[in-house]
């Protein structure tokens, strides 16, 4: 709303459109019940291309845990959060702002989900940037609805690296 208010310019360079909750989660959800019947939800490793603040990031993260806690027969604790955390979620983004607002809702839902998050020296993470959320853009970079954020410019590593690949447009 801010750059469709604000900075529509921009908003329309960048592809910055905000995709609800709900249509996010219906998305996630069903491709993970599509994993289950392969059992393979627990290890799957999601991309979102796209992923702006992080929505369809954060239902991923949801469901991973789900599914290490119905693997396991027991709640992940806090390095187990951590490890699908740092292991088995990348976004990419053409905006620095929006990554910084991931970065920061993926860290509140590790805590959210954390069963023991205290003592408060508990809650330290590594930095997100480089290993879960990459900043794809350049200030010479044609259009995001032009160039998305599977170009050229992203690492031959990501190269099937994904189970899943999910997220809104203009990847």
């Amino acid at each position: 709303l801010y750059l469709r208010r604000h900075q529509p310019v921009r908003q329309r360079k960048e592809g910055g459109f905000y995709t609800p909750r709900p249509i996010a989660d219906l998305l996630v959800r069903a491709s993970f019940r599509a994993f289950e019947r392969e059992n393979k939800s627990a290890k799957a490793k999601i991309l979102d291309p796209a992923a702006g603040a992080g929505v369809f990031l954060l239902t991923a993260f949801r469901e991973l845990v789900a599914a290490t806690w119905r693997e396991k027969g027991a709640r992940p604790d806090t390095r187990q959060l951590r490890a699908i955390l740092y292991n088995q979620l990348t976004g990419f983004d053409v905006n620095e702002e929006a990554l910084r607002f991931a970065a920061l809702a993926l860290y509140l839902i590790s805590i959210e989900l954390d069963p023991e998050p205290k003592p408060v020296d508990k809650l330290g993470f590594d930095d997100l940037r480089g290993k879960v959320l990459h900043h794809v853009g350049s200030a010479r970079q044609e259009s995001a609805s032009t160039l998305g954020s599977l170009g050229d410019h992203v690492g031959k590593e990501h190269s099937g690296a994904y189970d899943l690949v999910v997220g809104n447009p203009p990847w």
